[in-house]
């Protein structure tokens, strides 16, 4: 038996990868039993985040570790999010190290406003100290390297039609399969093609985002990360401490934050159908894409509302506070390990 179809899973970020691919994870043996391997080569943790950044980095053995690895499997699911930010000759040399095979190249689309809300909390979790509003207005010309992702779907998928070709490309509606519930199983069923006895384990949330005085409270405090001359690695361990809660934050400072969103000024994002239904026939239109979700799914107007809290709306009281719950994280920084360190960064 030889490879007969590679399903390349590249999310983008914010597109409910972390879930799937803990799901898949979970479920390899059910997977298995269905013809469909999600191989072990390159898996860091539950994802095949080294086989991205092998690709990256023109790494040739790794991907020779896979290729022996799969060679003999019918189908192959691989997944990392980390695909949809490599440029044309990393994407190259991946396609280069896989055995013959049909490949299917699996995006979900997400309405831009509720994307561009997840990107920047997700940011802020990396050191980022820009409010939401700044965020907008610079999101088209931000180095995707801020915090690994890119805020625009059109050059990800650009570099993936070119290499792999328009009619690999199967693009989904992010906000449609959420709101319809079975995201992970659905997946199976529409870019699988595995509509068969449910898998052994369900689904769960992973890396649920930060409700947004929590983010605000982490906000400020990369601003004073950043006023220290941190670096950004540091910046990014506090930001991970902060989440993991290993520094007590206190509820007196959250309560603070909260009453701070519910009385600053509220900024809304947002499009009209129009503007979703010119993003969809951008991907039918340039990239000429397989739709997996009905026009409809891409046509309904988004919107995000997000309070803006200015250095001058913080209380010399949660001034303090703030001062003291950066001292200890910083206190800590050196006795913290942050999880998640690649081998090959």
């Amino acid at each position: 038996m030889t490879l007969d179809r590679l399903i390349l899973h590249v999310g983008p970020h914010k597109t409910g990868t972390s879930a799937l691919q803990r799901f898949f994870f979970d479920n390899t043996a059910f997977l298995a039993a269905q013809g469909v391997a999600y191989p072990v080569t390159g898996r860091w943790t539950a994802a095949h985040h080294d086989l991205a950044i092998a690709s990256r980095l023109s790494y040739g053995t790794l991907l020779n570790e896979l290729r022996d690895e799969i060679r003999s499997e019918e189908t192959v699911l691989v997944s990392s999010e980390i695909f949809s930010l490599l440029n044309r000759r990393a994407l190259v040399f991946l396609q280069t190290h896989i055995p013959p095979a049909k490949i299917d190249v699996c995006y979900m689309l997400r309405q831009l406003p509720q994307l561009w809300y997840s990107y920047w909390r997700e940011g802020v979790k990396h050191g980022l100290t820009l409010g939401f509003d700044h965020y907008v207005e610079a999101a088209p010309h931000l180095d995707p390297h801020t915090f690994r992702t890119r805020p625009l779907p059109s050059q990800q998928l650009s570099h993936l039609c070119h290499v792999f070709g328009s009619a690999s490309l199967r693009v989904g509606s992010y906000d449609a399969r959420v709101e319809a519930g079975g995201y992970a199983i659905g997946f199976l069923r529409d870019f699988v093609g595995i509509d068969a006895a449910k898998p052994r384990i369900g689904e769960e949330h992973v890396n649920v985002g930060l409700h947004q005085p929590r983010v605000e409270c982490l906000r400020h405090l990369n601003k004073r990360a950043t006023s220290c001359g941190l670096d950004r690695e540091s910046c990014r361990r506090i930001g991970r401490m902060f989440v993991d809660g290993a520094a007590d934050v206190g509820e007196d400072l959250m309560s603070a934050f909260k009453e701070l969103c519910a009385k600053s000024p509220v900024y809304v994002c947002a499009n009209d159908g129009a503007a979703a239904r010119n993003e969809r026939e951008l991907v039918l239109g340039r990239h000429g894409a397989l739709l997996l979700d009905g026009a409809k799914q891409f046509s309904a107007p988004g919107e995000v509302r997000v309070a803006m809290i200015d250095d001058d709306a913080l209380s010399p009281w949660v001034e303090a506070a703030l001062d003291k719950l950066f001292e200890g994280l910083v206190g800590a920084l050196k006795s913290y390990k942050l999880p998640g360190v690649h081998r090959f960064l």
